[in-house]
């Protein structure tokens, strides 16, 4: 498994490929995200849930959740861990979640990583057939805006910051999520994504 880039090789990645394109993204995720909270509950809308397309051919291997991650996750993983345990009621967990998400937590799109993650079952095959292939596009559509996003997929060891705030956010919408649960981060080439309609 190849180690994931620095934040600081992360952001030269993004300066010298598409920023304008990367930031439109962001906002619209954190828009479409910040509504679903607030309306309806957290349940992931169409642009969460992007299709996975193999890379290079048109074929579907299926879809995912995608959760978006703050830049150094790992103090929202403490927020996350601490609201998970702090009650040992699951719908207490959601609701606190879901409050919490849907008052300033997407308003500063800046402030996110553009790496997004998602939470498989252990030994998923559709984990497995992704990170075998090593890249995908994921395509999200949402309010007559889509993105098709040509990434890099990675499994994620447990010690890594961004699996931590992803398991523990995932495990307040979730009381049965198994400890085992993998998850993997995709990586956007910027210079090779893209929005339609064009929003650079």
């Amino acid at each position: 498994m190849e180690a994931l880039r620095s934040n600081q090789d992360h952001a030269v990645r993004l300066v010298s490929a598409n920023l304008a394109l990367a930031r439109a993204f962001l906002g619209w995720q954190c828009r479409i995200r910040q509504i679903a909270f607030r309306q309806d509950h957290g349940r992931p809308s169409d642009g969460m849930s992007p299709m996975i397309y193999a890379a290079g051919d048109a074929r579907l291997i299926g879809r995912i959740i995608a959760v978006l991650n703050k830049v150094g996750a790992g103090s929202t993983m403490m927020e996350f861990r601490h609201m998970y345990r702090r009650t040992h009621d699951p719908n207490q967990r959601r609701s606190d979640a879901t409050k919490f998400l849907s008052e300033s937590y997407f308003q500063n799109p800046v402030s996110f990583s553009d790496r997004l993650t998602s939470v498989f079952p252990p030994r998923s095959r559709l984990a497995a057939e992704i990170v075998t292939a090593g890249r995908c596009r994921l395509v999200c559509r949402q309010f007559n805006q889509g993105y098709e996003l040509n990434c890099e997929a990675v499994r994620l060891p447990e010690a890594e910051p961004l699996f931590q705030a992803s398991f523990w956010h995932n495990a307040l919408f979730n009381p049965n999520l198994p400890k085992t649960s993998e998850i993997l981060a995709f990586i956007p080439d910027w210079s090779r994504c893209s929005a339609d309609p064009d929003v650079v």
